[in-house]
C-alpha cells in the first residue's frame, strides 16, 4: 500500500511544482490553511534551501498569520509539498496514516 502512496506522492509533487510556479494567492493559502485544520508552519517547507536562506525559523514567531500567507504566496519554493486539496481536507506533506485516512 505504501509503494502506491509514495508513487502518488511523487505524481502530487510535479503538479504542485507547476502550480507553485505559476503562483498561489495569499487568500487561497489561508482558506486551505483554516481547512486544514493545521498550524501554520506546516504549510512551509522547513527542509528547504529558501526557509534557511531567510532564516524563517527564527523570524515565524514573530510573524503575523497575514504576513506568512503573503510570504508563502511570494515563493512557491517555501511551501511544503505534496499539498493536496479536497472538498472537506487539505494535506500537506507526505504522511502515510493521513493519506489513508483522506485518500
Amino acid at each position: 500500500m505504501r509503494e502506491g502512496y509514495e508513487e502518488l506522492a511523487d505524481v502530487l509533487m510535479h503538479y504542485n511544482d507547476i502550480l507553485l510556479c505559476y503562483g498561489i494567492s495569499a487568500e487561497e493559502l489561508k482558506q486551505w490553511h483554516q481547512k486544514s485544520g493545521l498550524p501554520l508552519k506546516r504549510f512551509f517547507n522547513t527542509s528547504g534551501m529558501r526557509y534557511r536562506e531567510l532564516q524563517l525559523k527564527n523570524r515565524l514567531p514573530e510573524m503575523s498569520e497575514e504576513e506568512q500567507y503573503d510570504l508563502l504566496a511570494s515563493d512557491g519554493m517555501l511551501v511544503k509539498r505534496p499539498l493536496v486539496i479536497g472538498d472537506h481536507f487539505v494535506l500537506v506533506g507526505f504522511k502515510e496514516k493521513e493519506w489513508e485516512e483522506f485518500l
